[in-house]
């Protein structure tokens, strides 16, 4: 500020003001110089000092292609919104051969003191993942690869990167040539089923889903897609005939398939069979008639008769039931007119002319044996006859002994193979005393 006895003065009307040396580093001069109602000059000075260099701003570099040389861009350097020139400071770089993070040391001199530093990134071209875990392009000038198709790594696979530049993972995208989906590594996928909200589509070996319809062939399997959506759970009709569609879309073959007739044979061609004949499955027989399981039901041919079970499996060794009563099915599966022993399951039956036989005694060379109600051959076990109750012993035949029996859990007693009931019975010198069923008192 200027003065005189009545005040302030006024710059520009009292006087002018005047710099010089006043840009770079020393004393600097003013000149103050009467105006107007004042005359006369007055000098004075002031020293400029040397800026911080580390308050400069070093504007960002960009990734660098790696060369194998030396690396050194371009550095652009303002201070207080002005451009320094590099006459004002030193550069030196440091790692900046080597794919990597390279670093720029600048010395600040003449009007600028201490150092600034910033850092580059030397990159080969390629793929690159970060902390994230995302994976990001660089193109042979180290510039971001942005919306559009890169090789993967493997130089087989297609991956996309967004605009951001990250690799597109689990995501549909769509261009030019159609939908194509991008798995959990990023890879276009190609010649297999994708799921989206309608269904699972066959995505092509071009990488784009297919929307026609028609049959294709799948590692030795049919599918059937419409407008490129599986089709699956249903019957397919075409000039062959009808087929089945199975729950993940496969062509049933060599099985059984549900309609609301019934159970119908697929055979080896995909399609379901209209003959009527025997057909063998996993060692087991079944019957069809016009393609139809036949099942709960008995049936004639030339061997005999055989019985086809809930299933349509021909039973084996086992019974089965018509109007006379059970009848024995032999392991060849046909009902023997006979009169035997059959041992099904490890249990002794007595067949005549191939009907069950229960609740019956029959006598062999072995004695006295009998089968209960349920057809079984009675052992170990009492069996009733006119005289009482017999007792069996563990090879299904009629013991005539006296002596302690144990049954179900209780002691009873039998004199010449018969229950002793309401009555004793000694045994070395013991007497036993029992009830009226048979059980030990005393």
């Amino acid at each position: 500020m200027i003065a005189d006895k009545d005040g302030l003065l006024e710059r520009d009307n009292d006087y002018t003001v005047t710099y010089s040396y006043n840009s770079n580093v020393g004393q600097a001069r003013i000149i103050i110089e009467g105006k107007g109602d004042y005359v006369g000059k007055l000098t004075t000075t002031f020293d400029i000092t040397e800026a911080d260099f580390a308050d400069v701003c070093i504007n960002s570099i960009a990734p660098q292609p790696y060369t194998g040389d030396a690396i050194e861009p371009k550095i652009s350097v303002s201070f207080n919104g002005k451009t320094v020139s590099q006459y004002y400071y030193d550069v030196e770089y440091s790692n900046n051969i080597d794919v990597g993070i390279a670093t720029v040391t600048l010395t600040g001199k003449t009007n600028f003191i201490g150092t600034a530093s910033t850092t580059f990134t030397i990159i080969m071209p390629g793929w690159y993942e970060d902390e994230n875990g995302d994976w990001y392009y660089y193109n042979t000038d180290a510039t971001m690869a942005k919306n559009k198709w890169v090789r993967a790594n493997d130089g087989i696979h297609w991956c996309y990167v967004d605009d951001d530049g990250k690799m597109v993972k689990n995501a549909w995208r769509k261009d030019s040539k159609g939908w194509c989906w991008l798995d959990d590594d990023g890879y276009m996928v190609t010649s297999q089923w994708v799921q989206d909200s309608k269904g699972y589509c066959w995505v092509g070996s071009n990488g784009y889903m297919d929307t026609s319809t028609k049959w294709i062939k799948l590692d030795g399997d049919w599918y059937h897609i419409t407008k490129g959506y599986r089709d699956q759970s249903k019957w397919m009709k075409d000039s062959k005939g009808w087929c089945w569609l199975q729950e993940d879309g496969k062509m049933l073959t060599n099985g059984w398939a549900q309609d609301s007739k019934g159970y119908c044979w697929v055979d080896s061609s995909g399609y379901m069979s209209t003959a009527t004949k025997w057909i063998k499955i996993d060692g087991d027989w079944y019957h069809i008639t016009k393609g139809y399981r036949d099942q709960s039901k008995w049936m004639k041919d030339s061997k005999g008769w055989c019985w086809l079970q809930a299933d349509g499996k021909m039973l084996t060794n086992g019974f089965a039931k018509d109007s006379k009563g059970m009848c024995y099915i032999a392991a060849d599966g046909y009902m023997p007119v006979a009169t035997k022993w059959v041992k099904v399951d490890g249990i002794w039956y007595h067949i005549t002319k191939g009907y069950l036989d229960t609740s019956k005694w029959f006598k062999d060379s072995k004695g006295w044996c009998y089968v209960g109600a349920d057809g079984k051959m009675v052992t170990d076990g009492f069996a009733p006859d006119s005289h009482g109750n017999c007792w069996i012993g563990p090879e299904g035949y009629m013991l005539e002994e006296t002596r302690l029996v144990e049954f179900e859990g209780d002691t009873y007693g039998i004199r010449d193979g018969y229950m002793v009931t309401n009555d004793s019975l000694e045994i070395d010198g013991v007497t036993y005393t029992f009830g009226s069923d048979g059980k030990l008192i005393s």
